[in-house]
């Protein structure tokens, strides 16, 4: 998902997605650049269009250019995957 694109334009057409059964769906939400605040945002603006999704980032975490990104980016799904309650 692009990092700008927290709008219900960009995630209306997820309520019309169909999976198997056994399917998991996960969305790019994650990006190191606005950390926890922006994945929560995507987060949510997701959840308005479908139910059941897992969290990742955009192009993966391979791409990550320096083990401190890799930790920011595993932080960053560790606090934003949390119950909202509980990610504070």
């Amino acid at each position: 998902m692009p990092i700008a694109r927290t709008d219900d334009a960009f995630f209306q057409p997820l309520r019309n997605l169909k999976l198997k059964p056994g399917t998991e769906l996960y969305l790019g939400l994650v990006h190191a650049a606005d950390g926890v605040d922006g994945a929560k945002q995507r987060i949510l603006a997701a959840g308005r269009y479908v139910s059941a999704f897992g969290i990742a980032t955009e192009c993966g975490i391979a791409r990550a250019k320096t083990p401190d990104v890799v930790r920011k980016l595993l932080n960053i799904h560790a606090k934003a995957s949390r119950e909202p309650s509980a990610a504070r």
